[in-house]
């Protein structure tokens, strides 16, 4: 009698226990499948982001004059960049290499100062060391510098009336002035030519006059340069392969602001850097310390060159703004 009372008072308890498990081994795997759900979206955008920069065949840098990121960054004088800024990705913390055009040029396309002094091509023996030119060449990409008011490929010298200035054309410096190459170097309407023959190579260097990239002229001046320029690069069909960087080559005058110590030290001040790419992270604004070095970088790693053992080597590629 005592052993059926037993069974009795386990059958009643035995029920609510056995629910409670199956209920909560019900929420175990509910939850799990949230998790796994949440999981695999994190995981798909991220794969998205990187497929995405897989895809970019086309990297465009402009490159502006000599004014500082609050000059432009906020500024009632640049609407058009500031709207940029707003729908792409940008950097609050990149920098100049040296406080003087030149270098910054060099150091664009070759991780290294070469020349610390602006002075004409013709003035100085052609550098023999590696540029970018040499990485795209190894991996059969194309490339090409676009001056604007540049009157010929071998030209060494300014044009004049604030026209193109030689120091602002980098290749001039180097031994492809004294090859076939020097045929890469061309004037701004085979830029447009090129794009809208959707025939831009994988590599563009471009830069605009002493007028419109501001260096002679204002802030206004180069916003209102980019609004008429940009569109017409944004509209067009290369646009979704395109990463475009625009940057300045040195920050606002005495300002030499910068970081890092030993060769590689940057002091040529606080400056706008934008991507505008499909690729960009919408509104997104980097806290992190970039400068020229880190542009090489994040070029070599997008075309996948290799790099150049300088600067670049140990400068971060400035991934947050796309992945």
């Amino acid at each position: 009698m005592i052993a059926a009372l037993l069974i009795a008072i386990n059958s009643i308890f035995a029920i609510p226990i056995a629910k409670a498990e199956a209920n909560f081994t019900n929420m175990t795997n509910s939850n799990s499948t949230l998790n796994g759900s949440n999981l695999n979206m994190t995981v798909n955008q991220t794969n998205s982001n990187i497929n995405q920069a897989n895809s970019i065949n086309h990297i465009i840098i402009i490159i502006m004059e000599n004014k500082g990121y609050k000059q432009v960054i906020g500024s009632s004088d640049a609407p058009y960049q500031n709207e940029l800024v707003k729908k792409y990705a940008s950097a609050s913390k990149y920098y100049g290499v040296y406080p003087d055009s030149l270098p910054n040029y060099i150091s664009l396309i070759a991780g290294y100062p070469y020349l610390t002094q602006d002075k004409d091509p013709g003035k100085v023996p052609p550098l023999k060391e590696h540029t970018i030119v040499n990485l795209l060449q190894s991996k059969n990409l194309t490339w090409k510098g676009y001056f604007e008011d540049m009157p010929s490929s071998s030209y060494l010298k300014d044009s004049g009336k604030s026209g193109y200035i030689a120091h602002h054309n980098p290749f001039a410096y180097f031994d492809i002035r004294n090859d076939d190459r020097c045929k890469n170097k061309v004037g701004m309407d085979n830029f447009y030519n090129d794009l809208s023959g959707n025939s831009l190579p994988n590599y563009s260097f471009v830069v605009p006059n002493n007028i419109h990239d501001s260096h002679d002229s204002t802030v206004a001046d180069g916003d209102k340069w980019l609004s008429t320029f940009m569109p017409k690069i944004i509209n067009s069909p290369s646009f979704n392969s395109t990463a475009l960087f625009i940057v300045y080559d040195e920050g606002q005058k005495h300002d030499k602001s910068g970081f890092g110590s030993g060769t590689y030290a940057v002091t040529g001040g606080n400056l706008p850097l934008i991507l505008v790419s499909p690729l960009a992270k919408n509104g997104y604004i980097s806290p992190n310390e970039y400068s020229h070095y880190n542009l090489l970088s994040t070029v070599e790693k997008l075309l996948k060159l290799g790099n150049l053992g300088k600067g670049d080597v140990n400068a971060k590629p400035m991934t947050d703004l796309y992945e």
